[in-house]
């Protein structure tokens, strides 16, 4: 494919030099990388200026409200950044493919890149759709800051896990079971607070109080 095909050019260009055979895939990979680096950021600032722009403005014409939200939370722009780390993803496996390690690395920086990019974006979202039931008048009354909150705590508890098993390269379900052991200890040490929270949720969600009631 095209992309074999450009490695195998930038080999042979390499070697025209004269160095030894280490140092020749050596630098191929490093030239190669300096160019995704810039391609990316070509790629990023392009969907960010361009499609971006086209989009807001396409968007500010029309007459529903929640697209507005999702460009007033940067939704779009969290989601541009998505592509940048798929092409490298992509990329990563040809550029190093003389050095395993080096791809078993870069692989890990960039799924952990797309775990965060994921995270902010369905961050976002939550907070688009948290504006657009503010303006709701069937949820004027609604703790609906409590309910993104929990969203929050949930998605970025999801990312962590996920981090982690790339790092460690071990399956979220032995993070998950070292994290059960380690939740017995703290239910008994952190009880009442691990309480308080739990309630405070529970009332929030179950609208049990509301200002001008007697306690």
């Amino acid at each position: 494919n095209i992309q074999s095909e450009l490695y195998q050019w930038m080999l042979q260009m390499v070697d025209k030099v004269g160095f030894s055979s280490y140092w020749t895939i050596a630098l191929t990979s490093i030239i190669l990388s300096i160019a995704l680096l810039i391609t990316l950021y070509a790629v990023d600032f392009l969907l960010r200026k361009v499609l971006l722009l086209v989009l807001t403005n396409v968007i500010s014409k029309s007459k529903t409200k929640i697209d507005d939200l999702l460009v007033k939370n940067r939704v779009l722009q969290y989601l541009t950044h998505l592509v940048p780390v798929i092409i490298a993803q992509e990329a990563i496996p040809l550029i190093f493919q003389g050095f395993p390690n080096w791809i078993k690395i870069a692989s890990q920086i960039t799924d952990v890149a797309l775990v965060i990019a994921v995270g902010f974006l369905f961050n976002a979202i939550f907070k688009s759709f948290r504006d657009f039931l503010r303006g709701n008048k069937s949820f004027a009354d609604k703790p609906i800051d409590s309910y993104l909150q929990v969203a929050n705590i949930l998605i970025f508890f999801v990312c962590g896990i996920l981090t982690f098993s790339i790092l460690t390269g071990k399956s979220p379900i032995t993070f998950l079971v070292s994290l059960g052991a380690a939740s017995a200890v703290l239910m008994l040490v952190f009880k009442d607070s691990i309480l308080g929270f739990v309630a405070s949720i529970q009332v929030s969600m179950n609208d049990m109080v509301r200002v001008g009631d007697w306690i």
